[in-house]
């Protein structure tokens, strides 16, 4: 009987240090605080952080308009499968496609959920438009937080300015671009193909706010062994052509008052003028100069 109450307690025992050290799960977002803490890396609290703060000023800016870990995904052609896609979200993961497939339908329409809200965010900057990794002709992804209409309904404007960073290391992604922004607010686009070159990027803050707070903490930052630089970006100088100094030319010559003047001539006296005129009482002046008689020499 007395081992019989040793052996029930010691497993009743054993119960709750097993229930105490599983994490609770309600859900997508119904984790504890501790064990998110602990198992989410730096960066990824520091994103968390950023989605919870308010808009007064306070600290970065949420998204404006993704608010569940849900996008819609349209006009997807029926031959890209669901490989496909997991090749073109592999940096966003966990998520889980949910695109019906008619035999009958030729484009589809579905659902894409991911785990976290900062993935499907993540998904948004740096996937829409892209095209699908393996399809020819590319295939762009068409993603949004709500579901499609027709015609397409496309998101506002951010409005902030975008920010040029140059300098960034090789092979510097889109992903990796999104994760250095991130902390500083919510991304509209994150782009490293851009027409300045391959260490030049682009990234588009939703708040002014927060795009001047990370161009200021982030210039000249060091990034992999690299100095980065980040600033404004503005189409109007961009695309303005470059000034090429012209040639000076001669002031235009002005005669004084009372004074003759007369086109010089190709040849002759007065064809050597800088200013293309000729004042001809200075030249018969001259003419009626008497000409120097040279010394005769003596025999």
């Amino acid at each position: 009987m007395y081992c019989t109450r040793i052996l029930a307690l010691f497993v009743l025992l054993s119960m709750m240090q097993l229930a105490s050290a599983a994490p609770v799960s309600h859900g997508l977002e119904g984790r504890t605080e501790n064990v998110m803490n602990v198992a989410a890396p730096k960066r990824t609290r520091t994103l968390r952080r950023n989605l919870t703060m308010d808009d007064g000023g306070q600290g970065p800016h949420g998204h404006p308009y993704l608010h569940e870990p849900l996008l819609y995904i349209s006009n997807l052609p029926a031959y890209v499968t669901d490989e496909a896609l997991a090749m073109a979200f592999v940096a966003c993961g966990p998520f889980r496609p949910r695109i019906p497939r008619d035999p009958t339908s030729a484009v589809l329409t579905g659902t894409i959920e991911f785990r976290f809200l900062d993935k499907a965010e993540k998904a948004l900057a740096t996937l829409q438009a892209r095209p699908v990794p393996g399809t020819h002709p590319a295939v762009p992804l068409v993603l949004s937080p709500y579901p499609p209409t027709t015609p397409p309904t496309p998101l506002p404007p951010p409005s902030a300015l975008p920010r040029l960073v140059k300098h960034l290391p090789p092979a510097f992604d889109d992903a990796r671009l999104y994760d250095l922004f991130r902390p500083f607010g919510a991304l509209a686009s994150a782009r490293t193909l851009t027409q300045f070159g391959p260490d030049t990027a682009t990234v588009e803050f939703w708040n002014e706010d927060d795009a001047r707070a990370a161009e200021e903490a982030m210039h000249c930052a060091d990034v992999d062994g690299h100095n980065i630089a980040v600033h404004v970006y503005r189409t109007s100088a961009a695309n303005a052509p470059p000034f090429v100094p012209s040639s000076p030319r001669p002031a235009p010559f002005v005669h004084g008052p009372g004074q003759q003047v007369q086109l010089a001539p190709l040849h002759g006296p007065g064809s050597s003028s800088h200013s293309g005129l000729i004042d001809p009482c200075n030249l018969f002046c001259k003419a009626s100069l008497p000409r120097p008689r040279r010394p005769l020499s003596v025999v």
